[in-house]
């Protein structure tokens, strides 16, 4: 009878230490999930950020071009004397 309750505590205490791994591994990634998603949402909202700021850019050397062209017509011009 020793026997068996000294293979079982020997199990149990096994047990226990695997337990108290698993919790603490389960608490670690769990932390690390945390972040991977924050990562994820800050990429997304910076490849948005970036495509914004492109097509601003492409309106805006859109509008430069055409302010170029327009001054042309605008300025009159003046006749050497």
């Amino acid at each position: 009878m020793e026997g068996i309750t000294a293979a079982y505590t020997q199990e149990k205490a096994g047990y226990e230490a695997m337990s108290a791994e698993m919790d603490k591994t389960k608490a670690e990634f769990t932390v690390f999930e945390r972040k991977d998603i924050k990562l994820k949402e800050d990429i997304k909202h910076i490849k948005a950020k970036d495509k914004k700021l492109k097509e601003t850019i492409v309106k805006e050397k859109e509008k430069a071009d055409k302010a170029r062209e327009s001054i042309p017509k605008q300025v009159p011009r003046f006749a050497c004397v």
